[in-house]
């Protein structure tokens, strides 16, 4: 007969000749009971063999007390124990071992730079533009170009000119140096000047505009004559971490449009004063006179056939002034004279060469004093070259 024991017994709990013991957590056979008598109680570890229906077997290594039933059908060992409270959480086992690495990925390859895409991207992702072999890697904002092999400093393949002069009349000028990376990296130019701070010199009425597809440095130059004078411009191009540099040297020139020959002295006692012709050279060369005017036009209109000529007695306090307005301003750089057809006594002997932007404030270029510069005593012949 199957016996049911009550649930949640407590400690010292009898039922059909069976107590409850705590400690042990199962029912002990006290040896008389209704239904129960003669069954025997084993203690091992194995169930005992050849039970009767009634017997008790005490599982020494699981810790359960067993009673062996026979319901006219089958028979078998059925737990009686109540299960103890759950122990508290052993040990964490050690780690196991580290699983395979996985396939390592690839870049993706596009036809090149601008076809790389600008969303949809992975930080640490790997690009190649197929036209210049590079590799890029997105930073989670852009594509940084990924450097390989040596870092070498920007090739200049288009230098600069050795030196520019800014226009005086307001319009702008050009100074283009192209550069390239070895590595391929993009040119970034630059542009710094000798100045404190970096400031802009006064010669030039903006900021440098810098085109960074060409490497063409346009300069718009101050018109006001104060400002005249002269800076270095370092122009630079940068690969992003190496930097090439070279520094032209950058002129504001105001070419003199009005021009006097301020003499005080002639060669001689004659009462007169001549010349034949007087010629002015500038950077370019000869200038033309063409569209020029002067109150002694016969010496700048390009013949010994005519003369310039004034009786006078020419002195520091009475000088002979013979003015020549040019049709444009130009930079005088040298000039000469040429001697009348006769008498070398009116030859002028001391004199300056002066000019002016405005015609009112004058500015002495060169000076002749005790015939130093004397003209030859030839007639219808050019002086040396006198070089500003």
């Amino acid at each position: 007969m199957a016996i049911n024991f009550p649930n949640s017994p407590s400690d010292g709990d009898t039922h059909l000749g069976f107590t409850y013991n705590a400690t042990l957590g199962v029912w002990k056979s006290t040896g008389s009971g209704a239904g129960g008598g003669g069954a025997s109680v084993t203690t091992d570890d194995a169930a005992p063999s050849n039970p009767s229906d009634g017997d008790l077997w005490w599982d020494s290594d699981g810790g359960k007390m067993y009673v062996y039933y026979d319901d006219g059908a089958s028979s078998q060992w059925v737990s009686v124990s109540v299960p103890g409270a759950t122990g508290s959480t052993g040990a964490a086992g050690a780690d196991g071992a580290d699983g395979a690495d996985g396939a390592d990925g690839s870049a993706q390859s596009y036809t090149n730079f601008a076809a790389f895409p600008s969303t949809g991207n992975t930080l640490g992702d790997l690009a190649v533009a197929q036209d210049t072999k590079a590799l890029y890697m997105w930073d989670g904002t852009e594509w940084d170009r990924v450097s390989s092999g040596s870092d070498e400093s920007p090739i200049v393949t288009t230098e600069p000119a050795t030196s520019h002069k800014l226009n005086s009349d307001g319009t702008t000028s050009t100074v283009t140096m192209v550069a390239e990376d070895p590595e391929g990296f993009d040119i970034e130019y630059g542009i710094r000047y000798n100045t404190s701070g970096n400031t802009r010199p006064s010669q030039l009425s903006a900021d440098t505009i810098i085109n960074q597809s060409t490497g063409v440095y346009t300069f718009t130059p101050s018109t006001s004559t104060s400002n005249e004078g002269s800076f270095n411009a370092r122009l630079t191009a940068s690969d992003g971490n190496r930097v090439t540099v070279r520094t032209v040297p950058i002129e504001l020139v105001f070419g003199y449009q009005y021009f006097r020959l301020y003499i005080t002295a002639k060669r001689g006692s004659d009462s007169h004063l001549q010349l034949g012709e007087i010629e002015f050279t500038d950077e370019n060369g000869v200038v033309s006179f063409s569209g020029a005017t002067s109150n002694q036009g016969a010496m700048i209109d390009g013949t010994f056939a005519t003369k310039a000529f004034q009786t006078i007695t020419p002195t520091t306090s009475n000088p002979a002034i013979w003015t020549i307005t040019l049709a444009s301003p130009i930079t005088l750089v040298s000039y000469r004279m040429g001697t009348a057809d006769d008498y070398s006594a009116r030859d002028p002997w001391n004199w300056e060469i002066q000019a002016s932007y405005d015609n009112s404030t004058w500015t002495t270029l060169h000076t002749v004093t005790a015939g130093g510069g004397q003209l030859p005593t030839n007639r219808n012949t050019w002086s040396p070259a006198y070089i500003l």
